[in-house]
């Protein structure tokens, strides 16, 4: 019986394991977008308004429980219905440089599984 409770004790923590691994793996793509990014002044697009990713996955998958818990306990992640914020590692001067951020933690998010896109409103 305490192999069974073990079993499933090490199966859930490896799902927490591989959401909070794709986590760190996103900010630290994030900051290399940022880091990389070359917008100016004159470039930036003061009418788009980026909000963060809306995540896809349906609240049946168990990344989504990971998530959620990761949200709550994690100080740079926030989860509010299906609106997820990673705080990036500096403040961005430009709005464009805040979209590159997200769609670069957007794709390392779906390179792990979290489905996910950025959602960057037009005035």
């Amino acid at each position: 019986m305490e192999r069974g409770v073990i079993g499933l004790l090490m199966a859930d923590l490896s799902k927490f394991q591989h959401v909070l691994e794709a986590l760190q793996h996103a900010q630290t793509m994030g900051a290399v977008a940022i880091k990389e990014d070359r917008t100016t002044f004159q470039e930036d697009d003061q009418d788009c308004y980026p909000r963060g990713l809306v995540v896809t996955l349906e609240r049946k998958d168990p990344k989504w429980d990971s998530l959620r818990f990761l949200s709550k306990h994690l100080d740079w992640v926030s989860l509010t219905g299906k609106q997820l914020n990673i705080r990036p590692p500096q403040p961005m001067k430009f709005r464009l440089t805040e979209v590159a951020y997200l769609n670069a933690v957007a794709d390392a998010l779906k390179e792990r599984g979290i489905d996910c896109f950025p959602d960057v409103h037009y005035r």
